[in-house]
């Protein structure tokens, strides 16, 4: 999906999205014309912990570059 972003720093990894519906769906609300329509949130990122698979990707990820690194490849 295209709308997901993302930004690093050595201390950090931070995903987030770029549409502009995405705070509706994932907290839910009233929307519509007056606000009139109630949206159940229906959460695309997680807000506290990391699945699991997303931990051992990242971490795959992260284990990659410093290999390549490692070797002048990055």
């Amino acid at each position: 999906m295209r709308s997901f972003v993302q930004q690093s720093s050595p201390q950090e990894l931070v995903i987030g999205t770029s549409s502009i519906y995405a705070a509706i769906h994932q907290f839910g609300g009233m929307a519509g014309r007056n606000r009139s329509t109630p949206i159940p949130a229906r959460p695309m990122l997680p807000t506290d912990t990391i699945p699991a698979d997303w931990e051992h990707e990242i971490v795959s990820v992260a284990q990659r570059y410093l290999a390549a690194a490692m070797e002048g490849r990055s």
